[in-house]
């Protein structure tokens, strides 16, 4: 596939985001696995539009599309507490950032198409944490998220894996956002700092008028 069709050209200094961090790619051969897209740039786009829409924003501006593979360790997780049974789990520790995030296992339980490269135009970014220290990092920080000392969890089956996403720039009235829609499941995140809209006195009523009349 070529992304490039629906890139929105950033303004200005939004031309710098992210520049130290992503390849620009014609389609690199990954190190590991990744995914075919599922959901279309397009659709993606639709899903933020909808959701600051639903804040109360009628007409939110999208200023810069991007497709951006970010490098996941996928691991299986044991925590033993005194005086309770044992929990485990699956999560992701993301390879740059070091954040682990739960959702990364349940996107790879969909039925995917396994590819070895990123499409056309996308960015990679950086892996930070090598595979050789992913199994010690991923197990101190499971230890802090459950508050149990790092001897109590055990770590298994780190694999390394690529999750496409969309990274979409815009502004709602005052507030800018950056939001990151997953390319496979389509779960989207990042608009935090987009704040429900109050409705002016004119809106309400005739919102009100529109109910009593409908």
């Amino acid at each position: 596939g070529d992304f490039r069709s629906a890139e929105i050209r950033p303004r200005g200094k939004e031309a710098l985001k992210n520049s130290e961090t992503c390849w620009h790619t014609k389609d690199m051969v990954l190190d590991a696995p990744t995914y075919k897209t599922v959901l279309t740039p397009e659709a993606a786009m639709g899903m933020v539009q909808k959701e600051v829409r639903r804040r109360g924003w009628k007409n939110p501006e999208i200023e810069d599309v991007r497709l951006v593979y970010t490098p996941y360790y996928v691991f299986g997780f044991d925590v033993s507490a005194e005086g309770s049974a044992p929990i485990g789990g699956k999560a992701g520790l993301n390879a740059y950032t070091g954040d682990v995030d739960e959702i990364v296992p349940m996107i790879l339980e969909r039925p995917l198409t396994k590819l070895n490269k990123s499409e056309e135009g996308a960015e990679v970014e950086d892996t930070s944490i090598p595979a050789v220290e992913a199994k010690g990092v991923a197990r101190d920080k499971i230890a802090v998220q459950t508050a149990v000392a790092r001897e109590r969890v055990s770590v298994s089956a780190v694999t390394k894996v690529y999750i496409p996403y969309y990274r979409i720039w815009g502004t709602a009235g005052h507030d800018s956002f950056r939001a990151q829609v997953d390319a496979l499941m389509g779960s989207v995140v990042g608009l935090e700092g987009v704040h429900e809209k109050r409705n002016s006195w004119s809106e309400a009523t005739g919102e009100t008028l529109r109910k009593m009349t409908s």
